[in-house]
């Protein structure tokens, strides 16, 4: 006979994008992550307030388990899915997907003509410049 187990984990806001989560970074409420069996059938469930997870009576097989992706975001954590074949009555824990909100950076390129080092009146933007991002 076998026992159903549980399968359990965390959704992570990396904010260092290091992969690992540490005191800093919080769960993400609201996300979506999928149990997959070998038939390719899908069980979903939304994360809490703290950004955990967890399918509860799962019964025997191997399953892929995942996050789906919100626009704006890209994984940090190593895998980028866990694999995973029950064994009767032992619940898998600590699967953790880490993530990274992109961001976007915008501003204005002008002839600072009095040399303040702020936009004033009169100062116009300059184009055909190139501008780069450094990482």
């Amino acid at each position: 006979m076998f026992h159903t187990v549980a399968i359990s984990g965390q959704v992570f806001t990396d904010s260092n994008g290091d992969g690992v989560s540490n005191g800093t970074d919080s769960g993400l409420a609201g996300w979506t992550v999928d149990l997959v069996n070998s038939l390719n059938q899908v069980v979903s469930t939304t994360t809490g307030s703290d950004g955990s997870f967890s399918f509860t009576g799962v019964g025997p097989g191997s399953f892929s388990i995942k996050e789906v992706f919100s626009s704006g975001y890209i994984q940090t954590s190593s895998p980028s899915s866990y694999s995973v074949t029950t064994s009767s009555g032992q619940a898998v824990s600590g699967l953790s997907f880490g993530v990274f909100q992109l961001a976007t950076a915008s501003g204005k390129l002008f002839n600072d003509a009095n040399q303040d080092g702020a936009l004033d009146n009169g100062e116009s933007g300059l184009s055909g410049w190139t501008i780069k991002r450094f990482e």
